[in-house]
């Protein structure tokens, strides 16, 4: 028996003996992929399985990427036989990496399974970021390159019977103008403020006295609204024109927290969170649109301005959200910021990621059933910035590159050719010349497709 694979196409053939000589009412070669999903080729029927041998040629087929176990298998008088040992065949990328990106070694597997098996589980990816991966730039939420790659990914492996919601959407966004003033919130106001710590994906959470609130307009079937425990004051969450629901923040500290809402219809509503006494901390509203069970799903965990150092005072908080939303891929776009603000050496940066992914993978082993793949992400080349603080753009690149070098189950995503800002407006970039427009964002979308397929 073997499977030979090209791209995404298997074709698989196997020898059968019996004795004495028989009819099989079915005959050919099963598949099973990592969740026992069934993938089996087209079977013969009423196939003579004879005393020399009889070979079944399975047709070929696609294959979502992953690994896959894989038999001969029978049906006579009625009941099913497994033929001989089971072997295993694996479906890898089939569109080429962004020149310099590697995979490691197969570090994207816990990735490619999930993806594979999204019809009976989660795909779910976490984007810690900086500016690059919050979307500054983009005319709009849904211009982000990371709501693109989404909307990609979902569109090249479609869910059945799902579209799945807009993801994980944060109490604020840290961007600014002129090009992306948008919020995620559709208004706000009394007692409330914005601030820049843990205990929220991408440092960004909200301190609601009484009074103080703020509304999103979703569509979908249900959200998670993610808080954090220990403050002590008590929050209301409101569907529409329907009664509020108080939530107590009391406990001991989690940053973790949330409370699930299912929506009486699926559809478009609105979601008020409201300070009722005391101090609460919003961090956001995770929507679902069929996708709460199964999907590919995404958790942006960005901020704007934020360096590895920010991070990393921050990773044992976001890296328990990361663990307690299961991810399955964890992208970690940071270190322009070091560069462009001299704020850290790339030894540092290295050194940063490195912990990052330590404690990325430390909470995944205490509230996850499984570790995500990890992949570090060089954004488009600042070499144009020249020499800050005795070092150039490319120091820091490779600061990030030593990071998969050291680890072969780390990938790397290498953005480089996309872009190189050097002037103001147009084309790619925004109107600060820095960030990408949205004519960038699609640029970085296809990149990291290609690379994520």
């Amino acid at each position: 028996m073997s499977a030979t694979v090209s791209g995404a196409n298997v074709t698989a053939t196997a020898n059968v003996q019996a004795s004495p000589q028989t009819t099989a009412e079915h005959a050919g070669i099963c598949v099973r992929d990592a969740s026992g999903e069934i993938w089996d080729f087209d079977k013969h029927t009423n196939h003579l399985i004879s005393t020399t041998g009889t070979n079944l040629n399975g047709s070929t087929k696609a294959f979502d990427a992953g690994t896959y176990t894989y038999f001969v298998c029978l049906s006579v008088n009625n009941v099913w036989y497994q033929a001989g040992a089971s072997q295993t065949f694996t479906v890898g990328h089939t569109t080429p990496a962004p020149s310099g990106s590697s995979y490691g070694d197969d570090a994207l597997e816990q990735w490619s399974n999930a993806v594979a098996n999204r019809n009976s589980q989660p795909a779910t990816w976490v984007a810690w970021g900086d500016s690059f991966t919050e979307g500054q730039g983009a005319s709009s939420r849904s211009d982000r390159w990371i709501d693109e790659t989404l909307g990609s990914l979902r569109s090249t492996y479609p869910t059945t019977g799902t579209t799945g919601g807009a993801g994980y959407l944060p109490s604020f966004y840290a961007t600014y103008a002129p090009d992306s003033t948008w919020m995620p919130f559709t208004s706000s106001g009394g007692s409330h403020s914005w601030e820049y710590w843990g205990g929220s994906l991408g440092n960004r959470i909200v301190n609601m006295s009484t009074g103080g609130y703020e509304t999103f307009t979703v569509t979908g079937t249900s959200v998670d609204i993610l808080y954090a425990q220990g403050a002590g004051g008590t929050f209301s969450y409101q569907i529409d024109s329907g009664a509020p629901v108080n939530v107590s923040t009391s406990g001991s500290y989690d940053p973790s927290s949330h409370v699930h809402v299912t929506f009486t219809t699926p559809g478009t509503h609105t979601v008020t969170v409201t300070g009722v006494s005391g101090t609460s901390y919003l961090e956001g509203l995770m929507v679902y649109n069929g996708d709460e069970t199964r999907g590919i799903r995404l958790y942006d965990a960005a901020h704007t301005g934020a360096t590895t150092d920010d991070f990393t005072s921050s990773m044992w908080d976001q890296a328990e959200i990361t663990a307690t939303a299961k991810a399955d891929l964890v992208t970690i776009a940071l270190g322009a910021n070091d560069y462009l603000s001299g704020s850290e050496t790339p030894a540092g940066v290295t050194a940063n990621l490195q912990d990052m992914i330590e404690s990325i993978r430390s909470k995944a082993s205490t509230h996850s059933t499984h570790q995500p793949s990890v992949t570090v992400v060089i954004p488009w080349d600042f070499s144009a910035y020249g020499t800050i603080n005795g070092y150039t753009w490319s120091d820091f690149a490779d600061a990030i590159r030593d990071v998969a070098a050291a680890d072969s189950s780390v990938a790397l995503l290498d953005l480089t050719s996309t872009g190189s800002p050097a002037g103001v407006g147009g084309g790619l970039y925004a109107t600060d010349g820095l960030h990408p427009s949205d004519s960038g964002q699609a640029a970085i979308s296809a990149a990291a497709a290609s690379f994520l397929d």
